[in-house]
């Protein structure tokens, strides 16, 4: 059960990663590389916030 919500998390921390990055970017000037940072640094977030829901979600 746990494998399923990484998985959902490595997907949404890479999709809101790469969203955060682009606003971040046209703001900042430098798109590509806020796009990068997004890409390294989402799925890493949505693993933490994956594995913090399976937990939480496997006491009830």
């Amino acid at each position: 059960m746990k494998r399923q919500f990484i998985g959902v998390g490595v997907g949404i921390g890479t999709s809101i990663g790469i969203t955060i990055g682009s606003v971040v970017g046209s703001i900042k000037g430098d798109v590509g590389f806020w796009i990068l940072m997004g890409v390294a640094f989402g799925p890493s977030f949505g693993v933490i916030a994956a594995i913090i829901y399976g937990n939480l979600k496997n006491e009830d």
